[in-house]
């Protein structure tokens, strides 16, 4: 039961992010990915802190899906009108 429980976790956990990578929400499922490794790692060397870290990790996955990171947004494609100005004073572009 415990291996079970484990195994969907895990699926569903993959799952949230493959979702996000073909969204191509790439920040968010980099967040996902290295929370998986590191609290695996953190709390390797026993099965009940194997099921902690990957439940934590789905939770936090789950999380992000619907609330989506915003310090990287690549979603800007022009500079504004200060952006330009203190380009053009330094002679750049």
């Amino acid at each position: 039961m415990d291996f079970g429980f484990l195994g969907l976790v895990a699926f569903f956990n993959f799952a949230v992010i493959i979702a996000k990578l073909n969204r191509a929400r790439y920040a968010d499922a980099g967040v996902d990915v290295l929370s998986l490794f590191f609290l695996n790692a953190m709390f390797a060397g026993s099965f009940g802190g194997a099921v902690v870290a990957t439940v934590a990790s789905a939770v936090m996955s789950l999380y992000l899906f619907f609330t989506p990171l915003t310090f990287l947004d690549f979603s800007k494609t022009s500079l504004d009108d200060n952006e330009e100005d203190i380009l053009s004073q330094y002679g750049i572009k």
